[in-house]
């Protein structure tokens, strides 16, 4: 699935990126040709984001963004100025951004929940972190998990992807 929306939906030069997650991760929008569906780019933004920042922190940052934007807003309005042609105000939309498209590597976003479990896994197997962390092994993680669960839900078996333990709804990966 990677390399088929990156094939299907990648612009030119970040297809020298072998996988979408990773083209995401390191060029944002960018990553996508521009007559891409938007659903499909919206959509790896959010695996993105969801696999590697905390929500809770996020959604704190991009709030503390907009309070800062729309204040630089009313001042700029009330000496009839363009707050849009501030660079304060054009780093903090550039910030917003990159947060927003997943490219952005701020300290003040916490780890997801799925990374810090990756980075957890990697120190028990003594193995590094870069690989059981990186953008394509945790997007093959959660689709294979979305693939385990739409098998699993349809009454049919997964054997060749993970193990489902029924009475707990818990499947295990291979």
């Amino acid at each position: 699935l990677d390399h088929y929306l990156l094939e299907k939906y990648g612009s030119g030069e970040t297809t020298k990126v072998p996988l979408a997650t990773e083209a995401v991760r390191k060029y944002g929008n960018e990553a996508f040709a521009p007559d891409a569906p938007t659903g499909v780019k919206e959509s790896y933004f959010a695996l993105m984001r969801a696999l590697f920042k905390d929500k809770a922190s996020e959604a704190t940052q991009l709030m503390a963004i907009d309070q800062k934007m729309a204040g630089m807003e009313q001042r700029a309005a009330k000496s009839g100025k363009d707050a849009s042609a501030m660079p304060t105000y054009q780093k903090l939309k550039a910030q917003k951004q990159r947060i927003l498209e997943s490219t952005g590597k701020s300290r003040k976003v916490g780890k997801s929940q799925m990374r810090k479990d990756a980075e957890f896994f990697a120190e028990i197997i003594d193995q590094g972190a870069d690989y059981w962390a990186s953008p394509a092994e945790m997007g093959a993680r959660a689709f294979e998990a979305f693939a385990i669960n739409k098998v699993t839900n349809a009454g049919l078996q997964t054997a060749f992807l993970g193990k489902t333990d029924e009475a707990n709804c818990i499947y295990q990966a291979t």
